[in-house]
């Protein structure tokens, strides 16, 4: 490891350097990581917009982690099947799903409202410093990278249900591709604007008025001027000699992780340093997870005493990136996002698509519009802090991945944790994911992993593969910093 005063992990080399540029300029890891989410909403769109949420783990230097939850909040009036929701299908190679777009699928949106909450109570430099980056990403514009230009790709329907998303995100009639520009100059403008302003703007002004009006009978006025940023105490487990720090109830995705990980808690030591020992544990876990319909007091009596069960909500899961960074003085912070699919509505004037949370099967246990008003959505997303017992080693992590999520964590905690291994070999190491009918394994293991005796059959990958997660961890110790943005996802690891 090199001497380093920062170090950055995303998933776009623009998100990383918008980063950079405000620890360059005497900023702490939580001011870098709002600059970073305004600019992935340019380089990431897909991923990142005014119109999400998500969540952040921030580990303030010599002060307590919290979790701070920006997630999307159901309307408070009742669910109204009489607004615009169409299914639209995702062809993802190996299998379709089906989601939902227009009205009926828009939660109200937390991530303005993060992103000045994070700025005001753990950062040190104004919003229009921080804002910056994004603004001038959002009018030069940024060209598709092969990973962006596939998600967009997946998602063209999506993002093309518009007029104004097809302006945006076409040429010629076709979805962009990998090296065409994506130019937002009305969303430079507006975060301009914003920036000079708060959230108040956002969620009680034009914005809000637009989308008030034109989804009438769905959102109102106080569904968005009543939203409130919600720091919780995250849930605290130990692994080995380790602590960690999660995201909690409601979501369902830090609960997952905690219960693997006081489960692994349990195994022989060389079982978990073993691939091959560990591989037929893991599988056998993930089983008996998923056959108990990841309820919880199957593993630790202290997460049952957490999270009753008939507390867990479902999740949401799709379209999630994930940033982290750590400065010199030891603040770090773990920022997970996720816009959804998006749902086809950009706010006039601006260029930001709001998400369609509402529109995720996973968030509609008993079919369409069967949410439940004004609640926080629960979701799979699970911004990680990891802290050796000594507390002179930090980490943090998260990724994106869908339900997959707390499934790759685990296994990055257990390479560094097990098996000594630094943040890029733990992050790029091959991992395994176990569905309802087989053991997913990537290629990369000793051979004897793939033959041995499992409750499921063996899909045995022929390369790495965003299936698996992207993880984008970095890491302090003292002057000594580590940065990996996982392969998967084109992720970008950046120390300085």
């Amino acid at each position: 490891m090199k001497k380093c005063t920062f170090a950055i992990a995303a998933g776009h080399q623009d998100t990383a350097e918008a980063a950079a540029a405000i620890l360059e300029d005497g900023g702490n890891a939580i001011d870098a990581a709002v600059a970073a989410y305004w600019a992935a909403c340019s380089a990431e769109p897909c991923m990142a917009s005014a119109g999400a949420g998500g969540f952040a783990l921030v580990h303030p230097a010599g002060q307590k982690p919290v979790l701070v939850d920006f997630f999307c909040q159901t309307p408070k009036g009742p669910p109204n099947p009489a607004v615009p929701f169409h299914p639209l299908v995702v062809d993802f190679g190996d299998s379709t799903e089906t989601f939902y777009i227009r009205s009926g699928s828009i939660a109200v949106p937390g991530a303005v409202a993060g992103m000045f909450h994070l700025q005001k109570n753990y950062g040190t430099r104004p919003m229009s410093v921080l804002a910056e980056p994004g603004i001038q990403l959002g009018k030069q514009g940024v060209a598709l990278n092969d990973f962006q230009a596939y998600d967009l790709f997946l998602l063209a329907e999506f993002m093309g249900d518009s007029e104004q998303g097809r302006e945006l995100f076409y040429r010629d009639g076709q979805v962009k591709r990998a090296g065409d520009v994506i130019a937002l100059p009305r969303w430079a403008d507006y975060l301009e604007f914003l920036a000079r302003n708060d959230a108040r703007s956002f969620y009680c002004d034009e914005p809000a008025r637009h989308l008030v009006r034109d989804h009438a009978g769905h959102l109102q006025a106080r569904d968005l001027s009543e939203y409130q940023v919600i720091e919780r105490k995250p849930l605290h487990v130990h692994f080995q000699d380790h602590d960690i720090w999660t995201n909690p109830s409601p979501s369902i995705g830090g609960m997952l992780l905690g219960l693997m990980l006081a489960e692994m808690n349990t195994w022989p030591k060389k079982d978990l340093a073993d691939p091959v020992r560990f591989q037929s544990r893991w599988d056998r876990m993930c089983h008996g997870l998923r056959q108990k319909g990841f309820r919880p007091g199957t593993l630790a009596t202290l997460l049952e005493q957490l999270y009753p069960p008939d507390a867990i909500p479902p999740q949401a899961w799709q379209g999630t990136s994930h940033l982290s960074v750590v400065d010199h003085a030891g603040n770090a912070i773990a920022l997970t996002f996720s816009i959804g699919e998006g749902s086809g509505y950009f706010i006039p004037g601006t260029d930001i698509h709001i998400n369609n949370m509402l529109g995720e099967p996973a968030l509609l246990p008993d079919g369409p519009f069967s949410w439940t008003p004004d609640v926080r959505l629960g979701s799979m997303m699970a911004p990680t802090v990891m802290a050796s017992a000594d507390r002179t080693s930090w980490t943090a992590m998260g990724s994106g991945g869908a339900g997959r999520i707390p499934f790759m964590l685990a296994q990055v905690v257990n390479r560094m944790v097990s098996e000594g291994l630094h943040v890029p070999d733990a992050v790029q190491s091959p991992r395994s994911h176990r569905d309802d009918d087989t053991l997913h394994i990537e290629p990369g293991f000793p051979e004897a992993v793939y033959t041995q005796h499992y409750t499921a059959p063996v899909n045995a990958w022929q390369r790495a593969s965003l299936f698996f997660g992207g993880v984008h961890a970095v890491n302090w110790h003292g002057d000594q910093l580590e940065a990996c943005g996982d392969e998967r996802r084109e992720g970008v690891g950046m120390v300085r």
